[in-house]
């Protein structure tokens, strides 16, 4: 069961007042719901929620994303797929979002794939903090790393090389200080700076879970500065021989930074670790992809290869298929995922227009008119098996086939296509 510090929504769910009229949302205190929608209307195209008023009042829209996000009671916002239906769904809702997190990012999670076949399900933060607490108290058994770097400045002492342009400049009759720009070895360099930026992120989930841990990390970084430019710090992570006890806390600063930061812009930022909903489920299905492919073939996620058409010469209209399986330079099989239900009003819907003419493009450029495709869509309670492939009557041996991609256990029906398309046994996996 939860703990009490964790409040649970639902993906495209709703968050309300205590005090609202507003029924079926996630109910917050007045406090919190006051920032969050401080920070909502601030920045109102770029947050992942939403203010919107109708004749029931108001409420705090959530979009299509899923994670955690710390409120300012110190109470965590726990953002899960809304997949599932029953009294179990929240339990099912958490499995699958740690198996997604767990194969789409680029750490080798398997603690939450543990976690996700435990009887009681922890919240995501928990998991993912605990995990990065004692991956970085492993690494800083051994030190910060530290390194020399050129530092100018003031010094009552000449060290280094005077600056002498500045230093003339310096109209006093007698200098008490010298211009100087010296060597100096510090601890500030740009692993150090993004694990103080990463930290710094994950304290408001895990001061009132792990304060003493927490304490004696942030005893350790108290004189590192956080990083103001962190593509910048990242692109200058060392890779030498000296850093290469850092390269586990690289994966882990990325997931919880870019997390962190991409959907929640502004000044009022609040912590959060929040996922787009399309992206993760598309990493999801492109790791699982990778791990099924036999040897000598690959999987080209976003290929850029064919254009719908040409203008003077010049290519026109990309297209970009989520998945392409090329063998030899050849294109044998499209994939495309779609974070979408094919369930409206309680009935399974027609298969989408848009969806057939995109993925007839990519067919008719990518394989040439012949060939099997699929589009895979998350599995759930309304779709449980996949439909009857449906066939172009332009180009009969040209097939799309929706797929139901389980995020509780294997993709057996994944699997499926592969072997069909490949013409052959794809890999066994224990993951996917």
């Amino acid at each position: 069961m939860p703990d009490k510090a964790t409040l649970l929504a639902f993906e495209g769910g709703s968050v309300v007042s205590e005090d609202s009229p507003y029924m079926g949302g996630t109910q917050v205190s007045k406090e919190d719901y006051r920032v969050l929608r401080a920070a909502i209307l601030e920045s109102p195209k770029n947050y992942p929620l939403q203010v919107t008023v109708d004749s029931r009042g108001e409420r705090l829209s959530i979009g299509s994303f899923v994670g955690v996000l710390a409120l300012r009671s110190g109470k965590v916002l726990e953002i899960v797929p809304k997949c599932y239906e029953g009294l179990d769904k929240a339990k099912r809702s958490r499995v699958a979002l740690m198996r997604m997190v767990a194969r789409s990012g680029p750490l080798p999670l398997r603690v939450l794939e543990k976690a996700a076949q435990a009887p009681s399900i922890q919240p995501l933060h928990q998991i993912l903090v605990q995990s990065f607490l004692d991956t970085l108290e492993k690494v800083l058994v051994y030190g910060l790393l530290s390194s020399y770097s050129s530092v100018a400045g003031r010094r009552r002492v000449l060290k280094g090389k005077l600056e002498a342009s500045k230093q003339v400049r310096e109209r006093t009759p007698i200098p008490l200080t010298f211009q100087t720009k010296a060597q100096e070895y510090r601890e500030n360099r740009p692993e150090n700076r993004l694990l103080r930026s990463a930290l710094d992120v994950v304290v408001p989930f895990a001061d009132w879970i792990f304060p003493a841990r927490i304490g004696r990390i942030l005893e350790y970084l108290k004189d590192i500065e956080p990083s103001r430019d962190i593509p910048a710090d990242f692109r200058a992570w060392a890779t030498d021989r000296l850093a290469s006890r850092y390269s586990p806390l690289e994966p882990w600063c990325r997931l919880i930074l870019e997390a962190a930061a991409a959907p929640l812009p502004g000044k009022r930022r609040l912590p959060g670790l929040l996922f787009p909903m399309e992206r993760l489920f598309e990493s999801y299905v492109g790791s699982c992809i990778t791990e099924m492919v036999p040897k000598g073939y690959n999987v080209v996620a976003q290929s850029r290869r064919r254009h719908l058409g040409n203008r003077d010469g010049k290519p026109v209209a990309l297209l970009k298929p989520d998945f392409v399986i090329r063998r030899e330079g050849v294109d044998i099989s499209v994939i495309d995922a779609k974070w979408k239900s094919l369930v409206k009003e309680g009935e399974m819907s027609e298969a989408s227009s848009s969806d057939l003419y995109q993925l007839y493009a990519y067919g008719r450029s990518y394989l040439g008119g012949k060939g099997k495709m699929a589009l895979a869509i998350p599995k759930t309670d309304s779709f449980k098996e996949d439909l009857a492939p449906i066939i172009y009557a332009v180009d009969p041996d040209l097939s799309v086939r929706y797929l139901p991609i389980n995020l509780e256990g294997p993709p057996l029906e994944l699997r499926e296509h592969l072997s069909e398309s490949l013409r052959g046994e794809v890999k066994e996996t224990q993951l996917c």
